[in-house]
């Protein structure tokens, strides 16, 4: 029996974030209480990022709009000051976040800032100090400096459903368990993709290009009756294809799960 082995493609309706952690667009962030340097804090947020079973790191504030979210929780525990994700650690004065590695185009500094004061200030925080003028606003800091951080996750929303593209090479049935592990932790219903119209199709298409993947399970088989193809997510009988060449073609007598490749 021929076992096949791909990534795939994981769907869970999701309205809102884990427990302590906070929904802003197509992210959750959370406040973490703890002092870590930049570095044990980007670890950190990794960690706890693939608890959930994605990619997490710590927080990118691109807009004047998430800079005032962040800052409404940090208001509403009384934080003081808090790492995110930006850094001039490669080249002296030109800033990129680290989850996506784009250089920074929206900043919100405090008075003098950022000033690499003593030549080491290479890591930027949120502070919050009225008497020097700080509102909230990034000032830049010696990395080692133990300071408690904001971590944010991503995951890909269309409709009313987020999608998460696994990395890891599983068998259908293993990325289905995976799919239902990930679900779990949210306390909702997930599973492998349904793609049930061209729109969705080509939304996540369009990922897979950005990732550079080959080939990725989604949730339709034909493993109760030869050629009748059903989601796995709802049973329902699909109506919707998007076969390749000469597809499908059950070569073998033996392939009855369904990938875009």
């Amino acid at each position: 029996m021929k076992l096949c082995v791909l990534a795939f493609v994981a769907t869970v309706v999701f309205s809102s974030c884990p427990t302590s952690w906070s929904h802003y667009k197509d992210k959750c962030f959370f406040l973490s209480r703890d002092n870590e340097t930049f570095a044990d804090s980007l670890k950190l947020c990794e960690v706890i990022g693939r608890q959930y079973g994605r990619s997490a790191s710590l927080a990118t504030v691109d807009d004047a709009k998430t800079q005032q979210f962040l800052t409404d929780l940090m208001i509403k525990i009384n934080s003081i000051g808090m790492y995110i994700g930006l850094n001039d650690l490669v080249t002296e004065g030109t800033f990129h976040w680290v989850a996506n590695g784009k250089q920074a185009t929206y900043f919100n500094w405090g008075p003098t800032q950022p000033n690499n004061r003593g030549g080491n200030e290479n890591c930027v925080a949120m502070r919050v100090d009225p008497v020097i003028g700080f509102n909230y606003s990034w000032t830049d800091g010696p990395c080692t400096v133990p300071t408690t951080y904001i971590c944010e996750m991503v995951w890909t929303h269309y409709k009313d459903k987020c999608f998460f593209l696994s990395r890891d090479n599983e068998t259908f049935a293993d990325s289905l368990k995976l799919c239902e592990v990930i679900g779990r932790q949210y306390g909702r219903s997930a599973s492998l993709a349904t793609v049930d119209d061209a729109k969705t199709q080509q939304f996540l298409a369009n990922l897979m290009i950005k990732i550079n993947s080959i080939g990725m399970y989604i949730g339709l088989n034909d493993l109760v009756t030869e050629g009748e193809f059903h989601w796995i997510a709802n049973g329902k009988q699909a109506t919707y294809f998007n076969w390749g060449p000469t597809q499908p073609n059950n070569r073998g007598g033996n392939e009855n799960c369904v990938a875009m490749s």
